[in-house]
């Protein structure tokens, strides 16, 4: 499993070698009050793993997930 930043070169690799553990993201945002913080990123998380979504082989960005 690996957590990133940088979302677009990653969900470009994703697609070309699917075979991985899976890929969690957040997106930067331009807007500061947008951008998620260490405690939403870790809210996100566990918001994911209550869902039970097989994140094998998946491009998971976070931000939909801080809720």
């Amino acid at each position: 499993m690996l957590l990133t930043t940088n979302c677009r070169d990653f969900e470009i690799l994703s697609q070309q070698d699917n075979k991985h553990n899976g890929i969690l993201a957040t997106y930067r945002e331009y807007d500061f009050s947008k951008r998620m913080s260490r405690r939403d990123i870790v809210k996100a998380i566990s918001n994911v793993e209550v869902s039970s979504i097989e994140l094998t082989n998946q491009f998971m960005p976070l931000n939909t997930w801080n809720y």
